[in-house]
């Protein structure tokens, strides 16, 4: 399999695939419905840094940083509606052999266990590439 897939779609009622310039409005939307949820956690999460100018080169980024190897970042989809759930990614930023995984979720889909079962299957996703030692 190439690393990283663009899609991972063997979650059920979810499906991660790398985020694209259609997704930036419903992006930034999701985001500013779900700021102060997510302000404690993540540095980008401010009115100044949830525009569809900072999700366009953000997705430009994680595009390029894929294309080397270094990192995977999914935009969580609703499978039956579409709709943007969340974010997830593993980013090589802990060290040879190591990836750290980021997430966040819209605020009304925190609570009932999606995020579990992404970072889950991540996790096993991540171990099963001979480059990958721990997550």
């Amino acid at each position: 399999m190439p690393w990283p897939p663009e899609t991972v779609d063997d979650l059920g009622e979810l499906i991660l695939r790398r985020w694209a310039d259609a997704d930036v409005a419903a992006l930034t939307v999701a985001v500013l419905d779900s700021l102060d949820h997510l302000q404690p956690w993540m540095v980008w999460a401010t009115p100044e840094g949830a525009t569809e100018e900072a999700f366009h080169r953000f997705r430009a980024d994680s595009d390029a940083r894929a294309a080397d190897g270094h990192e995977a970042v999914y935009g969580v989809f609703d499978r039956a509606t579409g709709a943007v759930l969340g974010g997830v990614g593993l980013h090589d930023r802990m060290g040879p052999g190591g990836v750290e995984v980021g997430y966040w979720l819209h605020v009304a889909a925190t609570g009932r266990g999606l995020m579990t079962g992404v970072v889950g299957h991540l996790t096993d996703l991540a171990l099963s590439q001979e480059h990958v030692l721990w997550v």
